[in-house]
């Protein structure tokens, strides 16, 4: 021991606790986004699936021959498409996958925020909030959605802002995508 280490064991303690703090910060940030891509991730594979099977629900059963007037359609029309009136976030009667790209996107923000927080946009944009998504519901993007050869690809950009922010590393831009084949009724 020297004669002047006093103090000495607090200021590695000092430096210890500081670096350990960081790294624990670090850890956390990481663990935020890891938790934010894995749920944008299942929710937009949730949501791609979904809506290629609202294709074959618009085209079969409000484009197609059954009988309009026969018992059949009236329970299948009152099961799949009658709901869509009293919330669009779950299903939709419109032919959307034949519109342009901003009726897909469209549909495919409104399936997205169904499958994230049961329709509620203020819980949607909450639950992105905390997992520090820029912007929230409004910071999602969904223009680059298409249909190509009858297979449905949401894409949705957005960015991540890291929880702690140093190093140069503030956000990170994020793009996920999904494919599904629309399910279209067909004659056979």
């Amino acid at each position: 021991m020297y004669k002047n280490d006093k103090g000495l064991i607090t200021l590695e303690a000092c430096i210890t606790v500081i670096t350990f703090m960081i790294l624990m910060f670090v850890l956390f940030g990481i663990f935020i986004m890891f938790a934010a891509q894995s749920t944008m991730a299942h929710t937009l594979l949730q949501t791609t699936q979904s809506l290629a099977l609202d294709a074959y629900t618009t085209s079969r059963f409000q484009n197609r021959s059954l009988e309009s007037d026969s018992a059949t359609n009236r329970f299948l029309s009152s099961l799949f498409l009658e709901p869509s009136v009293d919330n669009p976030h779950f299903t939709s009667d419109t032919t959307w996958y034949y519109g342009d790209g901003h009726a897909i996107a469209q549909v495919a923000r409104l399936r997205f925020i169904g499958y994230l927080a049961g329709g509620n946009e203020v819980t949607a944009d909450t639950i992105l909030r905390s997992f520090r998504i820029k912007g929230g519901l409004d910071g999602l993007d969904f223009t680059n959605s298409t249909v190509v050869n009858n297979d449905l690809h949401i894409r949705v950009d957005y960015t991540i802002k890291f929880f702690i922010q140093m190093w140069g590393l503030t956000e990170i831009d994020v793009r996920q995508e999904s494919i599904s084949r629309l399910w279209l009724a067909r004659d056979y």
